[in-house]
């Protein structure tokens, strides 16, 4: 098994995607950080990740279902 981003259970794939080779989403792993430009935006955002990238906190999906 991969431990690839777009085999984790925190992959969030986006719905639009111009190539499905290497499909792209947010990493929903850990809370959303603050964006470059928060002090004006107050906005915090997931990272947006490759889905072909290494994942550090790689889980199964069918162990986050079960929880």
């Amino acid at each position: 098994m991969k431990n690839t981003c777009k085999d984790c259970a925190f992959f969030d794939k986006f719905p639009i995607q111009k190539r499905e080779d290497n499909v792209i989403g947010a990493c929903k792993a850990n809370p959303p950080t603050p964006a470059a430009d928060f002090a004006e935006s107050k906005l915090a955002v997931w990272p947006t990740v490759l889905g072909s990238w290494w994942c550090g906190l790689w889980t199964a999906i069918s162990e986050k279902e079960s929880k």
